[in-house]
């Protein structure tokens, strides 16, 4: 019998429970101990049979009340292109000069001349709800100067997150502005999570969502 060297296992109990309106996984003492018997048995078995056991944990969640339309400033500052396509606006990166693919609390930005950089970075420094801006020293001392990273790293603050929005008038957004598509979003877009709620409980599959109700789409 083949024995595998590394065995991953997800416990995602807490995940479902934190994204639910009003509740925190830190003091929901339901789902702790829930997760906690369930992993625990997982661990239980794993040692049974000679294997040692590591516990991590990927990211937390966090209430956050504040949006960080990142993309929005760098169009404002003319850096930001688009292109019109199907009847609504597409990020272009080839011909941007700036523009940052959004995950949370951290945000890539893609500059295209580093002459550019000192002008993005304040910039984004003058947004409500960035803490910092990370450039090429800072990142090489987080580890996060990989090839693929953004000339420049911002990070947001305890209460704030960046949207991937860069249109600035909603009957411009994208065909997918208010659907769940990982792929033609330039980041990640939580708030595919929210239903609209004119829509009936048949038609979910259409994953229609109220993109905006939530995170703020005006000026």
């Amino acid at each position: 019998m083949i024995r595998p060297y590394a065995r991953l296992s997800a416990a995602s109990g807490l995940r479902p429970a934190a994204l639910r309106p009003g509740r925190n996984p830190s003091r929901d003492p339901k789902s702790l101990s829930e997760i906690d018997a369930v992993a625990g048995d997982l661990a239980e078995a794993a040692r049974a049979s000679g294997r040692s056991v590591v516990v991590l944990s990927e990211y937390g969640i966090t209430r956050v009340d504040r949006p960080i339309h990142i993309n929005r400033a760098l169009r404002d500052a003319g850096l930001l292109a688009v292109r019109e396509e199907d009847g609504g606006e597409l990020l272009d990166p080839t011909v941007s000069k700036a523009f940052a693919v959004a995950d949370h609390q951290i945000a890539h930005v893609y500059v295209s001349e580093s002459g550019l950089q000192p002008k993005v970075r304040e910039i984004l420094q003058g947004l409500p709800g960035i803490e910092r801006v990370y450039d090429a020293a800072d990142k090489h001392n987080l580890d996060l100067d990989h090839p693929r990273a953004g000339e420049l790293v911002a990070m947001a603050d305890a209460r704030s997150w960046f949207t991937y929005y860069y249109w600035t008038d909603d009957r411009r957004a994208p065909d997918f502005a208010r659907t769940v598509e990982i792929h033609r979003k330039p980041g990640y877009d939580p708030v595919e999570l929210f239903l609209d709620p004119k829509f009936h409980r048949r038609n979910w599959r259409s994953a229609s969502v109220s993109c905006f109700a939530s995170s703020g789409s005006g000026r």
